[in-house]
């Protein structure tokens, strides 16, 4: 798996080095408000509940300071575990393309318990991050916070500070 995410993350930096022009920029636009786009993956653990998978994610910019951050992943086939979710973010300084932003959000989906069967579970997130261009049309977002954690095996809740995975919530996405 670590290899396909290598393969995804080169490919996206291949493609922006070699078509570096912005779609505003092509077009000769000064922009407008129409949505913008951006797909790539994401080491969200406390969207998908995975520390070694990247979930595909989509961030649906609204307006210049509001997007929705979406995840999905499917972690293994058996049991069946997967894990789906989204955020939205509001950056309090930049816009959607640079700047912090805070938020909050839900995921939900199956979880390997302790006793081996999947357990459905549902999270609860608050926190930010920032977000910045690394190349032309490839950003990185990093995102922290709180997490609670409920799931239907036996009921449990877990409660969790820090970053939204090992990697600080990396995502890096492209713009489509």
């Amino acid at each position: 798996m670590n290899r396909i995410f290598a393969l995804t993350v080169c490919c996206l930096l291949t493609y922006s080095v070699a078509f570096g022009k912005t779609k505003t920029q092509a077009s000769g636009s000064s922009g407008g408000s129409s949505t913008s786009w951006w797909v790539g993956v994401a080491t969200d653990v406390t969207m998908t509940r995975s520390n070694f998978v990247p979930a595909l994610s989509v961030l649906m910019g609204f307006s210049e300071k509001f997007a929705v951050q979406t995840y999905a992943s499917i972690l293994s086939t058996s049991p069946f575990n997967c894990g789906f979710g989204a955020n939205a973010k509001y950056s309090v300084i930049g816009n959607v393309n640079k700047g912090v932003h805070l938020g909050g959000g839900v995921g939900l989906g199956t979880t390997q318990s302790v006793t081996s069967n999947s357990a459905f579970f549902i999270d609860f997130n608050a926190g930010g991050g920032l977000h910045f261009p690394f190349v032309e049309n490839v950003m990185f977002s990093l995102d922290a916070g709180m997490s609670v954690m409920v799931t239907s095996s036996g009921g449990t809740t877990q409660l969790v500070l820090g970053g939204a995975s090992p990697a600080l919530g990396l995502s890096i996405l492209y713009h489509i």
